[in-house]
């Protein structure tokens, strides 16, 4: 089973159309699946502009249903752009949480139902 197939068996499809799982932390009482941005999801401000790749933002960190007994993080990194030759930085939003939750839609909504 290759990272790509794990990835859309497990994410939610908001979260894996635009991040790419990268890496996994196996801890004692968590998983944490590591996802960045992909590279080609350029802000559509700059869409036609000379652009350059200016680092991440501070990372997102959602909780997704448990695997095997043990909490799931999915700690989303957004890319950060600007236009060449200045200082103003543009990143897309995305809607992945309800407002006042830290977890995926998806489980939110699991949450919700159940109590």
């Amino acid at each position: 089973m290759t990272i790509e197939t794990l990835s859309k068996a497990i994410l939610p499809e908001e979260i894996e159309a635009v991040f790419r799982l990268e890496d996994i932390k196996d801890e004692v009482e968590s998983t944490v699946f590591i996802l960045y941005e992909k590279q080609e999801l350029i802000p559509k401000e700059l869409v036609g502009k000379e652009i350059v790749f200016d680092g991440f933002c501070n990372p997102l960190e959602l909780v997704h249903f448990p695997i095997k007994g043990k909490r799931l993080y999915l700690r989303l990194y957004r890319r950060r752009w600007k236009e060449k030759n200045t200082t103003k930085h543009y990143s897309n939003h995305y809607e992945l949480h309800d407002a006042g939750m830290k977890a995926t839609k998806l489980f939110g909504a699991f949450l919700k139902a159940t109590l």
